[in-house]
C-alpha cells in the first residue's frame, strides 16, 4: 500500500526570507540616514554663505582691522627692540667730553670700534693734564681699562705731547649708566 497524503504541508524555512527582510530595513534605514545629515549639512552650509554674502564687508574691515593691530603690535615690539639695543653714542661722547678739560682743542679724533672701544686721540696736552684725564676715566663706572697707545711730542721746544688711548667700555653697564 501506498500512502499518498495529499494535504501534507512542507515545511519553509523562512530564516532567509527574515535575514533579507532585516538586511534591506537596515539598508534603507542607512540610506535614509545619510540622506537626511546630507540634507541637514547641505542646509548648514547654504546658511553659511547666506551669512558670509549678508556679512562679508563687515567680516573683511574685521579681517583688515586685525592686520592693522597685529601690524601695531610687531611695531610696538620692534620700537622696543631698537630702543634696548641703541648705542647711547651721545651719552659717551657727552660724559667723555666733560672728562677733557679743554675739549675743542685738545681732542683730535675719538672712535667707536665694534670691541666696544674708543680710540681717542688727545693733541696740545702736557702729561699732567694726561695724567688727570687717565685717572679721570678710570673713576667712570662704564669705562674698565684706559690703555695709552702712544705718546708723541708734538714740537720739540714745549711740553706739548700727542696722546692716543683706548678705553674700554662695558656695555651693559653703559647702558645703566646711561639710563638714569
Amino acid at each position: 500500500m501506498i500512502d499518498i497524503n495529499f494535504f501534507e504541508k512542507k515545511q519553509v524555512n523562512i530564516l532567509p526570507y527574515i535575514l533579507g527582510g532585516v538586511f534591506f530595513l537596515l539598508l534603507v534605514l542607512m540610506g535614509t540616514y545619510f540622506y537626511m545629515t546630507h540634507s541637514y549639512y547641505t542646509g548648514v552650509q547654504e546658511d553659511s554663505n547666506q551669512w558670509i554674502q549678508a556679512n562679508g564687508q563687515d567680516v573683511a574691515l574685521s579681517r583688515r582691522i586685525e592686520s592693522v593691530d597685529r601690524l601695531a603690535d610687531q611695531s610696538a615690539g620692534v620700537q622696543e627692540l631698537l630702543t634696548d639695543s641703541q648705542y647711547p653714542m651721545g651719552f659717551v661722547t657727552d660724559d667723555i667730553a666733560s672728562v677733557i678739560p679743554n675739549e675743542t682743542e685738545q681732542v683730535s679724533a675719538l672712535q667707536l670700534t665694534e670691541a666696544n672701544q674708543i680710540v681717542l686721540l688727545l693733541e696740545n696736552t702736557t702729561v699732567e693734564e694726561a695724567s688727570s684725564i687717565i685717572t679721570n676715566f678710570e673713576t667712570l663706572d662704564y669705562i674698565e681699562r684706559v690703555q695709552l697707545l702712544r705718546l708723541e711730542n708734538q714740537q720739540n721746544e714745549s711740553n706739548q705731547f700727542s696722546f692716543e688711548m683706548t678705553l674700554d667700555l662695558n656695555e651693559d653697564v653703559l647702558r645703566e649708566v646711561a639710563g638714569k
